[in-house]
């Protein structure tokens, strides 16, 4: 297994795993970490072994910085499955592209990156910082449907935002897991929420929308999530 690049502490601190209940099921890796954008500098993309794709040439420093983090993350965390060294490109949809037979997503807000792996089954996750109540208010037709609104409105623990932002999250986690099987980009509406549980941070959404074979109308897909501060961060696995 090959040896993992040091970190500048300055732009990266906190890299590690993220561990899901066992109860969940999930035999693949999750790898987390902070970034700073202050810290970022070019030089980073080679001092961490990170290959610098031409179109990020004329992307901002924010881009740069939170793509080197993503990036770093997948290397850390194919490394963690045994792969050799790979490249992990920028495909269809600004997709990453993974090794054969890996299925891999990568997310990242302000400060926070997130990359999950595994063999052979599609994989999702998604992080979001927590939406201000106007905005979430704003968003909500675009987000949910009406069945979906009657939902969260029976959820009392967390704000409209809070609800809100999860719901958000764990549509991008769908189509983070989705996609990459598919090529077919899909809406907000084409899922919906059908089954909160706040007790065990755990989600069910289900497709309004046929996709594949594989992926018709009514399919289900649970997922779990969980708050770290303001940041949520949803994930979903096709093996559950």
């Amino acid at each position: 297994m090959a040896a993992q690049r040091s970190v500048p502490e300055s732009f990266i601190t906190g890299a590690g795993w993220l561990n899901l209940p066992p109860e969940f099921g999930y035999s693949g890796k999750i790898a987390r970490c902070h970034f700073t954008l202050a810290a970022y500098r070019d030089d980073l993309f080679t001092e961490l072994a990170v290959f610098f794709p031409p179109s990020l040439t004329r992307a901002v420093p924010k881009r740069r910085a939170e793509f080197l983090a993503g990036r770093y993350l997948a290397s850390m965390a194919l490394t963690s499955l045994g792969q050799p060294p790979f490249t992990v490109g920028i495909g269809d949809n600004r997709a990453p592209q993974w090794p054969e037979n890996v299925c891999g997503s990568i997310s990242h807000n302000a400060h926070m990156a997130l990359c999950a792996v595994q063999t052979g089954a599609g994989v999702g996750i998604d992080v979001e910082t927590l939406m201000e109540e106007q905005q979430a208010r704003a968003f909500l037709p675009m987000i949910v449907n009406g069945a979906e609104h009657q939902l969260l409105c029976r959820h009392q623990r967390g704000s409209l935002a809070a609800l809100m932002t999860l719901t958000f999250s764990a549509k991008e986690s769908l189509f983070k897991m989705i996609y990459p099987q598919t090529g077919k980009s899909f809406g907000f509406l084409d899922a919906q929420l059908v089954a909160l549980n706040e007790e065990e941070c755990r989600f069910t959404l289900e497709l309004t929308r046929s996709l594949s074979v594989r992926f018709p109308v009514g399919r289900r897909f649970e997922g779990i999530y969980l708050w770290d501060q303001k940041d949520v961060i949803t994930f979903l696995s096709a093996t559950n």
